[in-house]
């Protein structure tokens, strides 16, 4: 299993410390399927780097 808490699942679950407290604020994150996806994956080998991360969020946050 390497580093990954669960058999299937490790994206969804990592999601949901990002989802929940932007749903929570009233806030939105404008992503599709696709390259949330890709980014979770990314994110797992240790890209993109913290502020490239934080900039993409930025760049998707929409005030609910």
């Amino acid at each position: 299993m390497g580093k990954h808490g669960f058999a299937n699942g490790n994206k969804r679950m990592a999601w949901l410390p990002v989802e929940v407290p932007i749903a929570r604020s009233g806030d939105l994150l404008e992503v599709d399927d696709g390259p949330a996806d890709d980014r979770g994956a990314a994110v797992a080998s240790g890209e993109p780097a913290f502020d490239g991360l934080a900039a993409g969020f930025r760049l998707r946050l929409r005030r609910g």
